[in-house]
């Protein structure tokens, strides 16, 4: 029974030894300095065999030591190209550490459990580049987006379409794919829906909820409705005739128009019927008869002239709730 429990804890403590060995032989080969915000090309020898559950990662931290990207590592060497550098700070740590492997094939590094002592400095040279920022050109039917100083520490960015309520039009994101050189242009197709105002353009890390990174505004003008060659009318589907305009859109319109005509002419007779009256009975010199007959015109006149005025009035009742010609 000893010798088992010897043999036990003897194949244990190799196992651990061979571990060690492995973690310690881990060898990072990068440039010992390189540019702000630039890539680099980053080999690891020896990289650890994870467990079944796990997974080794090229950790990409600056001088505060937070990190600003993770890249996993295939065992047992693996060659990992355009790791990016901070956009600040002094210089950038890459540290090999062991993550979670979320899924069966991980191309990500998950949740961070140790890391082993295989580090490497990287000191960080030249200027540090400006904060990001973006610019739009507008034309018609484009809208292009052009975006500086970006970080090539991230894998890529999100742009959106803000509309003046503040929603969401369009997002599309784009990966830097090769080198890295700070600047991304994406261009958005304005949609039929689009309407005249100040939109808001903003820039986002990758993500569901990415950080906001820079945004950039401008005007969009809708494009109208071809214009229609001008009647002279104020009613757009009316047509100038020599009594007037028109409407020959529908027969209600049609009908609206005739009468509206008759009204205005049946009032101007009426006027002239009124003042005729009117002369008549100044000229009269005293005559009955003429006196008589032009206070019969004028009254015939006034009478036909309230009827004209409450007709639509007469026309709804008559021709609407009696006879019910219009339902």
């Amino acid at each position: 029974m000893r010798k088992i429990v010897f043999l036990f804890f003897s194949i244990l403590i190799l196992f651990t030894l061979y571990a060690s060995d492995t973690f310690a032989a881990c060898q990072i080969s990068a440039p010992d300095s390189a540019r702000y915000n630039s890539q680099i090309t980053v080999t690891v020898d020896q990289v650890p065999s994870p467990p079944t559950d796990q997974m080794p990662g090229l950790s990409v931290r600056d001088s505060n030591g937070s990190e600003i990207g993770c890249y996993p590592l295939p065992w047992p060497n693996a060659t990992v190209v355009g790791v990016g550098l901070p956009s600040a700070g002094t210089h950038a740590t890459l540290r090999v550490e062991m993550r979670e492997c979320t899924s069966a094939l991980c191309y990500s590094c998950g949740k961070f459990i140790s890391g082993p002592d295989c580090t490497k400095m990287v000191n960080l040279t030249g200027a540090p580049p400006p904060s990001p920022s973006c610019s739009v050109a507008v034309t018609q039917s484009q809208i292009k987006v052009t975006t500086q100083n970006l970080s090539c520490a991230e894998i890529g960015y999100c742009f959106s379409v803000l509309n003046p309520n503040g929603f969401s039009e369009s997002t599309q994101c784009k990966y830097w794919g090769g080198q890295c050189n700070g600047s991304m242009v994406v261009d958005f197709i304005s949609q039929v829906g689009w309407k005249s105002g100040t939109y808001t353009v903003e820039v986002r890390k990758p993500g569901t909820h990415g950080d906001l990174v820079t945004s950039c505004g401008f005007y969009y003008t809708a494009p109208g409705p071809s214009p229609l060659p001008p009647t002279g009318c104020d009613d757009p589907d009316a047509i100038p005739t020599a009594i007037g305009c028109i409407n020959v859109k529908s027969p209600e319109g049609f009908v609206g128009s005739i009468l509206t005509l008759a009204i205005g002419i049946g009032g101007g007779i009426a006027m002239l019927l009124i003042i005729f009256g009117g002369i008549q009975i100044l000229t009269s010199a005293g005559n009955p008869e003429k006196i008589q007959a032009g206070k019969e015109l004028i009254t015939s006149a006034i009478a036909g002239l309230i009827l004209i005025v409450f007709s639509v009035f007469i026309l709804r009742i008559i021709g609407v709730e009696v006879l019910e010609i219009f339902k």
